[in-house]
């Protein structure tokens, strides 16, 4: 009996420490997956905000594109030194083609208009024409309206007066002087002068 006690004594002790060997491996495992967790938890936190982060750079990034294109179409809109120059060369022959002449073209003070290098400055610009009927002073009205340039409308006063020939007010002769301001990057200060070639 005592032989058998001792066997059990030995059969108990080794089953404790295979137990205690046991717990302390699966205790080790859990200890090992908690670690992983916290740390693919901590990981997938940065990844988030790195995601969140990239989503707002790429919003931020297509906002930019769209007003770089906003700025470009208003810089096209606006007249340079050689481009309003060329629109003056080009006034007379346009005003021909609808049976227009160009009599006289003044220019006044230069305002700032935005304060970008170059500057934009508003110029105030009067034109009178004449022209033999009522029809092509509105055509030729219409056309620098589709320009697309940044023309700001000041006034705009006609006379009409009847031809011999044709009692229509479509075919009377006409005299118009338009003042209107014109948006131009130049580097001129108070009065309009060409600078280029």
């Amino acid at each position: 009996m005592k032989r058998n006690s001792k066997k059990l004594k030995i059969f108990f002790i080794v089953s404790i420490v295979e137990m205690l060997i046991v717990a302390i491996f699966m205790g080790y495992i859990v200890y090992k997956i908690v670690s992983v967790s916290k740390t693919l938890h901590r990981e997938t936190a940065v990844l988030q905000q790195k995601t969140e982060l990239a989503t707002i750079a790429n919003d931020l990034e297509n906002e930019k594109a769209k007003t770089e294109e906003k700025i470009n179409a208003l810089k096209g809109r606006v007249f340079t030194d050689e481009s309003f120059m060329n629109f003056l060369q080009n006034l007379d022959d346009i005003s021909g083609s609808y049976g227009l002449t160009v009599e006289h073209i003044s220019f006044g003070q230069l305002t700032p208009a935005a304060d970008v290098n170059p500057p934009v400055m508003l110029l105030p610009v009067s034109v009178s024409i004449t022209g033999e009927s009522y029809e092509g002073v509105v055509k030729f009205l219409h056309y620098l309206e589709k320009q697309g340039y940044a023309i700001k409308p000041n006034t705009i006063s006609m006379t009409v007066s009847p031809s011999r020939n044709s009692s229509s007010l479509k075919q009377a002769g006409s005299n118009v002087n338009i003042s209107f301001s014109v948006y131009v990057e130049t580097q001129s200060k108070e009065k309009w002068s060409y600078g280029g070639t």
